[in-house]
């Protein structure tokens, strides 16, 4: 009989057992359900959430780990801003100073060329400072930052810097499938950065003759595709790492793409590189899928 009273109350001490063991686990739920909402966009310190002493300790060493972490980002940001601005001045002088001397020189047919090749080594020198500087700016977590952006504006902006209105004829044509918004959580400059890479890319490495194609997906999906002749596979695998270039003698960084992966990474989103087009014997196409994009 003494076995019965033990068997009616086992069921009750059970369901009080786990009752009591979910109430003290849940401030590590809580701890838990905040660091894990900490991410690429997200580097805010844990607010106060009335933790044991146990936890107090942890919850100190994450936010002072996401103060630094914070802290070492502005100032890599702060440094980029600032070496853009100290280059960038230097090197338009000295583009000046050359123009000035190629006038200057204008009845000497040898000295020209000798100062075309300094002003077209200039020039060289700061299309690669900017790629550097871009490239230290997408390392140093620029694209972290989570806003509500709408890319069409963005692309539309760079589309008339790249390929002016004015001109008769146009190396860029887009295709937004009558979209009127395509809104992306991340960076507005990080964005431009991406993309001008990628359409300068495009612009550089195509046949003079044919078009860039920009085709906005609804699924997400940003696609830049150029003619040229097909890459090996080998090549096309490696294109995202810093300085490497397929077999072209067309003048470039071999930073472009990287800047683009990186900045694509840093923003949850994923670039592909295929060579040819899906469909063709030729071309390139880089494929950008942003998550939770909002389409209308």
């Amino acid at each position: 009989m003494a076995v019965v009273p033990i068997l009616v109350f086992l069921p009750v001490i059970w369901v009080l057992v786990r009752l009591i063991v979910r109430r003290a686990l849940r401030p590590l739920d809580r701890l838990h359900d905040e660091m894990q909402s900490r991410g690429s966009g997200n580097l805010r310190p844990i607010a106060s959430l009335d933790l044991p002493v146990e936890l107090i300790s942890i919850q100190h060493a994450v936010n002072t780990l996401l103060s630094r972490l914070e802290t070492a980002l502005s100032t890599e940001r702060a440094f980029a801003a600032s070496a853009a601005h100290e280059l960038r001045n230097p090197i338009a002088a000295l583009l000046a100073q050359a123009q000035v001397l190629e006038t200057a020189v204008a009845p000497d047919p040898a000295l020209v060329a000798r100062v075309r090749v300094i002003t077209t080594r200039t020039r060289r020198l700061g299309r690669t400072v900017e790629k550097l500087l871009q490239f230290s700016r997408a390392s140093s977590g620029m694209a972290f930052r989570r806003e509500r952006v709408d890319l069409l504006p963005i692309v539309h902006i760079l589309i008339d810097d790249m390929d002016p209105p004015a001109r008769d004829s146009h190396r860029i044509e887009m295709d937004t499938a009558d979209m009127k918004a395509f809104i992306i959580h991340g960076d507005m400059d990080a964005l431009g950065i991406l993309f001008r890479n990628l359409i300068e890319n495009a612009l550089i490495h195509s046949a003079p003759s044919q078009p860039v194609r920009l085709t906005l997906e609804r699924d997400g999906r940003v696609l830049i595709a150029n003619d040229c002749a097909p890459l090996p596979p080998s090549v096309a695998a490696r294109l995202t790492n810093p300085f490497v270039r397929g077999a072209t003698r067309v003048q470039g960084s071999g930073l472009g793409l990287a800047i683009a992966n990186n900045i694509a990474r840093q923003m949850d989103a994923e670039l592909r590189i295929a060579s040819p087009v899906p469909g063709s014997s030729r071309g390139f196409v880089v494929s950008v899928r942003f998550p939770a994009v909002e389409i209308s």
